[in-house]
């Protein structure tokens, strides 16, 4: 999937309808691909990987824009400063819906 460009493709679409659990998922594959394949195929190690907090829903930073009323490099900017709960995922920010909510109501 990766020498196709179709992961690529597959994870750019879920991030554009808003899908954070199908991005995330798409992005541990990329990871693990990118893994694999500079181990040559070695065995990876065991590691732990904490579980996907499902309570929260997320949204991109097209989609909070629209939620609070900002442009989405304000949204950028609020996420880095810690004004909207946030997380790093693959190299674009997932914001947390109620905490762009709530940003909107102040």
């Amino acid at each position: 999937m990766r020498r196709t460009g179709q992961l690529s493709k597959w994870r750019t679409q879920a991030n554009e309808m808003g899908d954070g659990e199908l991005y995330n998922v798409l992005t541990a594959l990329h990871v693990a691909a990118i893994t694999w394949e500079s181990n040559a195929g070695a065995p990876l190690p065991l590691v732990h990987t904490p579980p996907v907090r499902a309570e929260r829903n997320w949204v991109s930073t097209a989609q909070a824009a629209t939620i609070t009323g900002l442009t989405q490099r304000g949204v950028r900017e609020a996420c880095k400063r810690g004004r909207l709960k946030a997380e790093r995922v693959g190299g674009q920010w997932s914001i947390d819906t109620a905490s762009a909510k709530q940003y909107r109501a102040h």
